[in-house]
C-alpha cells in the first residue's frame, strides 16, 4: 500500500509541475486540466497518508493551486465568451458569410 501511494504522489507531483509549467507558458487551458488532475491525485494521497504533518503540507499546496486553477477556468472561460461576443471570430464568420454578399 505504502508503494501504491508514493507512486500516486509522485504522479501528482509531476502532474502539478506539469500544470505549473502550462500556466507559465500561457497555455491555460491545458494547465487548468493539469491542475485538474494533479489535485485529484494529491486527494487520493491526503486520504492514504498516515504522517499529519505531511498531511497539512499537501493540505496547503492543494489549497494554493485550486485557487489558481479557479482563476484560471474563469479566465478560460471569459476568454472564449469575449472572443465570440466582442468581435473577433463571430463577426468574422458573419462577414464573410452574410446573405447577399
Amino acid at each position: 500500500m505504502a508503494d501504491k501511494l508514493h507512486g500516486v504522489e509522485s504522479s501528482a507531483i509531476s502532474i502539478l509541475k506539469r500544470a505549473v509549467e502550462l500556466d507559465t507558458s500561457k497555455r491555460y487551458d491545458e494547465a487548468v486540466t493539469c491542475y485538474q488532475e494533479g489535485l485529484q491525485l494529491m486527494l487520493e494521497v491526503i486520504k492514504g497518508a498516515s504522517d499529519a504533518a505531511k498531511k497539512e503540507k499537501f493540505r496547503q499546496k492543494m489549497i494554493e493551486y485550486m485557487g489558481r486553477a479557479e482563476e484560471l477556468k474563469k479566465f478560460v472561460k471569459e476568454e472564449k465568451t469575449g472572443k465570440f461576443i466582442s468581435g473577433g471570430l463571430y463577426s468574422t464568420f458573419l462577414m464573410k458569410h452574410r446573405c447577399g454578399r
